[in-house]
């Protein structure tokens, strides 16, 4: 074959138009566009379910505190996601501070008062142990499927 041949051409520019198409899909990066609707529906069974968790208590300044924590969680880990960041940029803050806040929690055998939510109950902590963890997740949700295991 030379190169004049034009079956030589049809090949090297196959070759080249499939190569060209396969690099072009692997670079291609498919955007991943955060639904405001899921992440209003989201926060709505968020707060009722922080609502259950806070109607038999007494003091209204942890609920209000645990409100206010998880309408910020949702809007920064929304921000988050339209900006592109990296969640590492969040998660390693949030779990030293967490960490330390239990490390103190078990050192001196109390928890602060907005942790343990009033209630020397085993029963209460545990309640007051998983709201915490479902305010945390809030900030930490970087994908559509975290935003719907947030409302599990």
């Amino acid at each position: 074959m030379s190169l004049q041949d034009p079956a030589f051409s049809r090949k090297v520019s196959y070759s080249t138009a499939v190569s060209t198409a396969r690099s072009n899909f692997a670079n291609a990066r498919v955007k991943d566009v955060p639904s405001p609707w899921l992440y209003l529906a989201g926060l709505s069974v968020t707060l009722a379910g922080l609502f259950s968790v806070n109607f038999g208590l007494d003091d209204p300044n942890t609920a209000l505190v645990m409100y206010s924590l998880a309408i910020c969680g949702y809007v920064t880990s929304y921000l988050m996601r339209m900006r592109n960041m990296p969640a590492r940029l969040l998660n390693v803050p949030l779990l030293v501070c967490f960490g330390a806040v239990l490390a103190v929690g078990i050192a001196t055998n109390e928890f602060p008062g907005f942790l343990s939510m009033g209630g020397s109950a085993p029963a209460q902590n545990l309640q007051a142990l998983f709201a915490w963890l479902a305010i945390l997740h809030t900030f930490t949700m970087t994908n559509n499927s975290a935003v719907l295991f947030a409302c599990v």
